[in-house]
């Protein structure tokens, strides 16, 4: 593990002027050594060598230090022109052998052993004593007598003269015009994020957008355009940041050549949330055809184009380095391991560990062994008979019987979901499977159903392990994928008597994920219920609890302990010592031993598990699981050639599905998108794998906290009204004239306008923002005599408004959401009240599209 005292010494003889470069976010300062001084330490080491590295850091998810590192990067270049603007001055710092230069301090001659122009000290030496005084404080010292000095006395001086500084930080030193040479990053990552964060951020109390050179890449249908977004007094600046939306980290050559030769210079790139890109592109199976790309835009280009690629990854994603050797791609990484980390910021907390326990109860375990064998029947099935998505339906159904064998239930809820099952069980035996063509599947599962002992769950064994604890337990977390309010209320009064003053919370495994607590509120105890291959990394690699347990059954205790030994092995090629010594540019400690302490969390021996290996056995989430079937099925096109409305099964990457009819206009979240064209509204077909689709947990509620967020203000309350205007005049001449909504369709389509009965609800209901040709559609209700002929330009104009408030109050709150499941605070953003944002978050969903059916 790395020694702290070593590197802080380092730090304050080198890089002194760290202390003052604080990093504030809301008002918040990131205090903890590890983010605040070491990794800005590593940056700036691996800005001004001369090496030339492709470093993979893997940060903690939500962490600042995974937030800040453009920030950091930037700072570590803005100290680099500090410094040259300096030395260009003769205010560069220097070291001087003892006797070289003296002066009086205290009555004692004194040998000036350095002088620091950026932290602005002066150290000295009178025999063994050492001092260092700011230069604020150099009337203390007598010059008079001593001419090998009279040089840094006069530096001194003209500095004076320069200096507006008392606060000691690189921001209030002189830089020199950075003219067509800046230097600097390519940061590729969520523009909003990136704008959140700079809005909010402040660095030794300053904003950066003051400082720096700060750029944003737009894509226009023509061209790529580079809009200055910081004061304009920073366009000569010699340091640069130039950000540019995520997904288009291919687009390298032609941001560059956008900036007409004055962004040339531009040497370093960032590419964010590298691990989630990987993800997609194996998901899209273009993994190769990109990783191709990758290397020869950016990693061919090392050391010629480019010094320095730093890829951020969230540190459980660990396995991306195991992807980087399989391309031949040759990359470092920086890891901080858990146990590094409490020695490096301190944290109280003793030796974390956890252990795999196996449930006792014998005939439990069989039933769960048996759930899990039907599940993997069902799945085969399913991969061969889609049945229009029924199959995921009854897969998704013995996943959510197995997460409550898994965890606890009460009796009830138990029953109710047996008899739902086997009510399905009976449609898909008529429809899907007269003929016997699951080969008695659908039996078998009845029969396991009314074979079922309906005992609670597995109270014994977790009472069994919260009695082990000699110390009182203030909070528990339980990680469960049974989402059942009724079985978690059931659930916490069994366990009131023994945990009367325990904070009990629970949340699935991928909530578990977001979660980010302070080291001062972390759990006391986490028992997992429920995991994955995710959760399993995530346990590994940060600091969630003293103890940590997972209660499994004999097969997933095998799956877990072989999967952890794996991991650490893996771990420990990429988070040595030697490897983070090389990365800050230092020689280690003389003390520093052969056999170095990993630093990663031990795993707790338990008699009763034995580690065997079973390659047959693997981590599947349901979202796996229904990504491959999906993609399976939907290689067959025919299906989208069909006549008639189609109806379209959505699922999404939690498991769960919709099914929606063709023209369905729902709400989705394209964080890439900020003109006024790019709406916040898609028809269901136009729906694609990975878009964020917001549900509406009251489809009626939230309509009606975006209008009074939108009447607040008295124009959007004048748009409100003729908006409603020409919509209750179509419904008014369905009811009075045609009858039904398929006449005046008709009607429509007989004056050249094609359209669906179901789309003309939604312009009724308010479903849709804006029609499609709404010009036109005015025009052909003018013919039809629906609406007058003199509030057609109104009607587009106030449309119109509405659209683009629409549009960003949408955008504002799901931002707010997202930012906040990041632990980022989105902030007053100054156009919106935050009560309505934060009301119309509680009353939405988002979930990412993992894949469509077309029936």
């Amino acid at each position: 593990m790395l020694n702290k005292k070593y590197i802080a010494d380092y730090i304050s003889t080198e890089f002194p002027d760290l202390k003052n470069t604080g990093f504030n976010l809301n008002d918040a300062e990131v205090s903890a050594f590890s983010e605040n001084t070491l990794l800005p330490f590593l940056i700036y080491q691996n800005t001004v060598d001369s090496k030339n590295r492709i470093i993979e850091l893997y940060l903690q998810e939500n962490s600042a230090s995974i937030h800040f590192l453009p920030f950091y990067v930037a700072v570590g270049f803005y100290r680099k022109a500090v410094n040259k603007a300096l030395t260009a001055q003769r205010f560069n710092t220097e070291k001087f052998a003892p006797g070289k230069k003296s002066v009086r301090y205290n009555s004692s001659i004194c040998s000036i052993t350095g002088i620091n122009f950026i932290s602005r000290t002066i150290q000295l030496r009178s025999g063994i004593s050492e001092h260092e005084l700011s230069f604020e404080e150099d009337y203390k010292l007598k010059w008079d007598s001593y001419k090998n000095s009279a040089d840094i006395r006069e530096r001194l001086s003209a500095f004076a003269q320069l200096d507006n500084a008392s606060q000691q930080n690189i921001f209030t030193l002189p830089l020199l015009d950075g003219g067509r040479n800046h230097e600097g990053v390519i940061l590729f990552s969520s523009v909003s994020k990136f704008s959140t964060l700079l809005r909010n951020l402040r660095v030794a109390g300053h904003d950066l957008r003051q400082h720096l050179n700060i750029q944003i890449a737009s894509f226009a249908e023509d061209a790529i355009k580079l809009n200055l977004i910081s004061a304009p007094r920073t366009k000569n600046q010699p340091v640069t940041i130039l950000v540019a939306r995520n997904d288009s980290v291919m687009a390298f050559n032609d941001i560059i050549e956008a900036g007409k030769n004055k962004i040339d210079h531009l040497n370093t790139v960032i590419i964010d949330d590298f691990d989630e890109l990987l993800k997609v592109w194996e998901r899209s199976g273009v993994l190769d055809e990109r990783i191709s790309e990758l290397k020869e835009i950016y990693f061919d280009r090392l050391g010629t184009v480019l010094k320095d690629i730093y890829l951020i990854c969230k540190n459980r994603n660990f396995s991306v380095h195991e992807w980087m050797a399989k391309y031949e791609i040759r990359s470092e990484a920086w890891q901080v391991t858990p146990r590094e980390k409490i020695l490096l910021d301190g944290i109280d907390m003793r030796e974390p560990g956890i252990s795999v326990k196996r449930i006792t109860d014998k005939m439990l375990e069989s039933i769960q062994a048996r759930a899990e064998h039907l599940l993997h029947q069902w799945k085969e099935l399913g991969r061969n008979n889609f049945c229009n998505g029924q199959t995921i339906r009854q897969i998704g159904h013995l996943y959510n019987l197995r997460d409550k064998l898994l965890s606890f239930y009460k009796p009830e809820t138990f029953l109710k979901l047996n008899k739902a099952i086997d009510l399905e069980l009976d449609e898909y035996q008529r429809v899907w499977f007269s003929n016997n063509q699951d080969e008695g599947l659908i039996q078998q599962t009845r029969d396991f159903l009314a074979s079922l002992n309906i005992s609670g769950g597995n109270l014994t064994d977790i009472r069994h392990i919260i009695a082990q604890n000699n110390t009182i337990l203030k909070k528990i977390v339980f990680v469960t994928n049974n989402t059942d309010k009724d079985d978690r209320s059931f659930f916490e009064s069994e366990l009131a008597v023994i945990l009367k003053e325990t904070n009990i919370s629970f949340c699935t495994a991928k909530e578990f994920l977001q979660i980010r607590e302070t080291n001062n509120d972390l759990p006391d105890l986490i028992i997992y219920l429920s995991w994955n291959k995710d959760v399993l990394n995530n346990a590994l690699v940060n600091l969630l609890s003293n103890k940590q347990v997972f209660l499994v059954n004999k097969k997933s205790s095998r799956i877990i302990t072989n999967h952890f030994d794996k991991s650490v092995a893996g771990l420990a090629g990429i988070s040595g010592t030697d490897i983070k010594y090389n990365l800050l540019n230092l020689e280690p400690p003389p003390e520093t031993s052969d056999k170095q302490d990993n630093g990663l969390i031990a795993l707790g021996d338990e008699a009763e598990i034995v580690a065997e290996t079973d390659e047959s056995a693997d981590i599947e989430d349901i979202s796996d699981y229904v990504h491959e079937v999906l993609n399976f099925f939907n290689n067959d096109t025919a299906k989208t050639k069909k006549k008639g409305v189609k109806t379209y099964f959505v699922f999404f990457e939690d498991g769960t599905h919709v099914e929606w009819p063709e023209n369905k206009s729902v709400f989705y979240f394209e964080d890439h998108a900020e003109g006024e064209k790019d709406s916040v509204q898609k028809e269901v077909q136009h729906l694609a794998t990975g878009d964020l689709v917001l549900l509406p947990k009251n489809r009626a509620e939230m309509k009606l906290i975006l209008k009074n967020a939108l009447s607040q203000d008295e124009k959007m309350a004048s748009s409100l009204k003729y908006d409603e205007e020409w919509r209750n005049k179509i419904n008014n001449c369905i009811t009075t004239d045609y009858q039904e909504i398929d006449k005046f369709r008709d009607q429509l389509i007989e004056n050249d306008f094609n359209i669906s009965s179901g789309t003309i609800r939604n312009w009724i209901d308010g479903e849709t923002i804006q029609p499609h040709n709404f010009k036109k559609l005015l025009l052909t209700l003018i013919k039809m005599a629906v609406i007058q002929d003199e509030m057609k330009e109104r009607y587009l104009t106030e449309n119109k408004t509405l659209k683009r408030h629409k549009i960003m109050f949408v955008r504002s709150a799901v931002r707010k959401l997202i930012f906040n499941l990041k632990g980022i605070n989105y902030g007053e953003d100054g156009i919106f009240d935050e009560k309505l944002l934060n009301a119309f978050v509680d009353h939405v969903d988002i979930k990412p599209v993992l894949g469509i059916y077309i029936k």
